[in-house]
């Protein structure tokens, strides 16, 4: 169990290939604004092909947890994950928190376990795609060690990091790489949060 800022409490676990209806009832659950700066698009609810994208992880080349906090029942309050799709020790993350559970380090709590899962499947570099008008994910990546820059879509802001979690901790000495991976981004691929509103 995690305690948050407020005081309530919630348990982060992965995703299981029978979570589909509850993550697919937490989408729902989300105001429009903050769906659309998650999935960078107006949808309401997962696509089929998204929505098997995020329950079928294998732990090492893809990962996804939830949080579900007391009192919420069976639908999570938040949730990350991350795809690497080739071998070069880099990963995309993403992850949205519940409108109702911002601003409570819920963010940071996912994270967290994403970098965990990463470093032990051998993944030392992490990657996220951002929209520019949303301040406050740009802000909450910043404060923790990610380099923010351009990317090859003017709306969109890339976010990256290497040595998932040693670069908060002080013990990476910078990021040395910020132009050698192409960049590939997707609209299931960017960081998430609403506007002032972050974690």
């Amino acid at each position: 169990m995690i305690s948050l800022r407020s005081g309530r409490r919630v348990w982060v676990r992965p995703v299981g290939t029978g979570d589909s209806e509850c993550v697919q009832a937490f989408v729902r659950g989300l105001s429009a604004r903050t769906r659309y700066y998650r999935y960078c698009s107006a949808l309401r609810e997962l696509p089929a092909s998204l929505l098997d994208r995020t329950v079928q992880v294998d732990g090492i080349h893809s990962a996804a947890f939830l949080a579900m906090g007391e009192g919420s029942g069976r639908i999570p309050v938040g949730m990350g994950e991350y795809h690497a799709e080739r071998d070069d020790g880099w990963c995309e993350i993403a992850l949205v928190v519940a409108d109702a559970w911002q601003r409570e380090g819920l963010g940071t709590a996912l994270l967290s376990a994403l970098e965990s899962r990463a470093s032990v499947a051998g993944i030392d570099s992490v990657e996220g795609f951002v929209l520019r008008d949303n301040a406050a994910m740009l802000q909450f990546a910043r404060n923790r060690g990610f380099a923010v820059g351009p990317s090859e879509r003017s709306a969109v802001s890339r976010v990256a990091a290497r040595a998932p979690g040693l670069v908060r901790r002080g013990l990476c000495p910078g990021f040395p790489h910020w132009r050698r991976r192409p960049h590939r981004p997707r609209a299931h691929a960017a960081m998430a949060c609403s506007p002032g509103r972050v974690r």
